[in-house]
């Protein structure tokens, strides 16, 4: 049988990797567009090639880079990028749109772990650690994060050229894939967290059984003390009769 402890560093060991896989995101292309442009949350990158002088090269641009050296419109026919400049302005807001809330469910998500540290030690840094919603929260934050950008990016509108086969189309790529993937390990973590719960603060926390006990015994024993009186006073009286 797994131990409350263990079940605990199951549930962080989750975050942790949801963590790491939603900061990949950062860094990889999410869409790949006319077979050259790949793009991501901040930038675009260009694959290059001069089949004349045998030259390749990749060229790396943020949004604002990319406006000014790709999107002058006469050098559209030359790289093919009216489509993605046109939509430009989308994916950058929906790129930054993304990195504000997923930081924001990353917020949670340290909250979350430190309550569970805190379980696994036994200590609550004087109800500090006490919350259990950021485990509900982040996972919800992270689901706004990724339909925020794949709503206001309007990548669906993106398609190459009447001339161009469908090899050209824009095409998902690693990023989206993880997208998802984070997705997955963190409403698995709400879901996990939710039904280990009270194991977890019940095996943790058993000083907060002893307190509650001890709390219910002296209630007990107010509760009984005018008894106690009354029934010394009857005896008195009695006797005294």
């Amino acid at each position: 049988m797994v131990s409350a402890r263990s079940t605990i560093f199951y549930k962080i060991g989750i975050d942790i990797l949801y963590f790491c896989v939603v900061l990949s995101v950062y860094f990889v292309e999410i869409f790949k567009f006319m077979d050259k442009y790949y793009i991501g949350l901040l930038g675009i990158r260009y694959d290059y090639t001069n089949s004349q002088y045998g030259l390749e090269a990749q060229l790396v641009a943020s949004y604002e880079q990319f406006s000014d050296h790709f999107c002058d419109p006469g050098i559209y026919a030359q790289y093919l990028s009216k489509k993605l400049c046109d939509n430009k302005d989308n994916l950058e807001i929906a790129g930054i749109l993304f990195v504000v809330f997923s930081s924001l469910a990353h917020a949670f998500m340290a909250y979350g772990i430190l309550n569970m540290i805190g379980k696994a030690c036994g200590c609550r840094m004087w109800g500090l650690l006490k919350y259990d919603f950021p485990h509900y929260v982040y996972p919800g934050v992270y689901i706004v994060a990724v339909v925020l950008y794949l709503s206001v990016s309007q990548f669906y509108n993106m398609s190459p050229p009447s001339n161009y086969d469908s090899d050209y189309d824009l095409k998902i790529y690693f990023g989206v894939i993880l997208m998802f993937f984070a997705v997955f390990l963190s409403v698995s973590s709400g879901i996990y967290f939710m039904f280990l719960k009270k194991k977890m603060n019940t095996y943790l926390f058993p000083r907060d059984s002893f307190y509650k006990s001890l709390k219910e015994e002296r209630e007990q024993r107010k509760s009984l003390t005018p008894k106690i009186a009354k029934t010394d006073a009857e005896s008195e009286s009695s006797e005294k009769v």
